[in-house]
């Protein structure tokens, strides 16, 4: 998430008030990255070894990303080749290449969103769970912060999936067709279930255990997905009210003293 801003969507920018936005949200989340960075060095013995052995050879962990880093790496990859060659590129090769961006700039939009919108929230409810019972509360206070940005990305990648829809109406509807974000959400949903059972196991704190919250990651999924307007199936039975209603003490900033 920290990286994704300047190093893939920057090299493609030509709108200047975009760039603007792109740089301020690296920044921030390279704020946010550098908090996880002190909450894990303080709450666990050996940390460097945790994060290169334990984190990221962890296939729970890879897996929850996996949508989300895919849809990415095609697109840095073809955006290196784009900005390498597209002099050298006959119009029809390079008419071509840019049609290939504009679809995958599409869904990385998308998937950015469901990283921002979904995967963030779920993975604090543990954390403010802990925080709910005066445990950790100066780790809370910090990914507070953190979900306030998450919240206000969230809401600029929609309001760049609207540009985009008016700015490329083509591709745009080349990717709704392709049912790209029902199954983008569709495999949130299905990984949300996996590190709910993954992350909670048989653990059961006030107010939260693994079945909780998969109804809440349900709930949060069902929520991201109606400025989209777009349904699932498999969120017929969402909750339409929050299941775990504590929890908006630390997310609605309004609610905090």
């Amino acid at each position: 998430a920290g990286r994704i801003p300047g190093s893939v969507l920057l090299s493609l920018c030509s709108n200047e008030e975009l760039e603007g936005l792109i740089i301020q949200i690296g920044y921030f989340e390279s704020l946010h990255s550098r908090a996880y960075t002190h909450i894990i060095k303080s709450v666990m013995p050996d940390a460097d070894k945790a994060i290169k052995d334990e984190i990221r050879n962890n296939p729970f962990v890879s897996q929850r990303v996996a949508p989300i880093s895919e849809v990415f790496d095609e697109l840095y990859v073809l955006g290196l080749r784009y900005q390498l060659f597209r002099d050298e590129l006959s119009l029809v090769e390079k008419m071509e290449l840019e049609y290939k961006l504009r679809i995958l700039l599409i869904k990385a939009y998308f998937a950015l969103y469901g990283l921002e919108a979904v995967l963030f929230y779920t993975s604090f409810a543990c954390n403010f769970g802990l925080a709910n019972q005066d445990i950790l509360q100066g780790i809370a206070n910090e990914l507070t912060l953190i979900i306030k940005d998450e919240y206000l990305h969230a809401q600029a990648d929609l309001a760049i999936l609207g540009i985009l829809k008016e700015e490329w109406p083509y591709e745009f509807a080349q990717v709704l067709e392709s049912k790209y974000p029902e199954s983008l959400f569709r495999e949130l949903l299905n990984i949300e279930a996996g590190w709910a059972d993954y992350a909670m196991g048989d653990t059961v704190m006030v107010g939260l255990s693994a079945d909780i919250l998969k109804r809440y990651s349900k709930f949060i999924i069902s929520e991201a997905l109606k400025p989209l307007k777009i349904t699932l199936p498999e969120l017929a039975d969402a909750p339409k009210t929050n299941p775990i209603s504590w929890v908006e003490k630390f997310i609605d900033l309004s609610k905090l003293q």
